[in-house]
């Protein structure tokens, strides 16, 4: 699964997610478009992924680096992490 800006011309950033038994959500990949970067895009991928995550009741494993410095960023999510 996968979250995807877009500004109908070309992909600005996705999110790559897979879902785990025991209702873990791996979070595995972030990616913004060079051009885009610093411009608070990947923060916007990871809000939705991670309320999406809340909405199903997922936990989360950060393998996606940009992720867990979300995670450390902030720390009310803290509970959601399974390692």
């Amino acid at each position: 699964m996968s979250y995807i800006l877009d500004d109908s011309k070309r992909d600005i950033g996705h999110l790559t997610f897979t879902i785990a038994p025991g209702q873990i959500a791996i979070a595995e990949h972030t990616v913004v478009d060079p051009s885009y970067q610093g411009l608070g895009f990947a923060g916007d991928l990871a809000t939705a992924f991670f309320s999406y995550c809340i909405e199903l009741g997922l936990r989360v494993r950060p393998l996606c680096p940009y992720i867990a410095t979300y995670l450390r960023r902030h720390p009310e999510l803290q509970d959601m992490v399974v390692e």
